[in-house]
């Protein structure tokens, strides 16, 4: 899907082709993803959007090289997806 784009670069592309990928794969997963431990697998594969907020910083190794990702921390994101969905 996003390889069809040139408003993207080389390094754009490759995470958000990843990004597309684990969200297909989050799809499959179906309601597994009520389970905390693979809901966080699965947004450490999508990564994080660089930013410089101390708050991120112990998630560092999370950080896409792009821009592309979730711009919050981890876990509060989970546990707020799961509270949400009622688990």
């Amino acid at each position: 899907m996003f390889a069809k784009s040139k408003s993207f670069n080389a390094t754009q592309l490759r995470d958000l082709d990843r990004i597309e990928s684990v969200v297909e794969q989050m799809l499959k997963d179906g309601e597994a993803l009520l389970q905390r431990p693979l809901l966080l697998q699965r947004l450490w594969e999508n990564g994080l959007s660089h930013h410089n907020w101390a708050g991120l910083a112990p998630y560092q190794e999370w950080y896409n090289v792009s821009l592309a990702g979730c711009m919050q921390i981890p876990t509060e994101l989970v546990d707020f997806l799961l509270y949400t969905a009622g688990t």
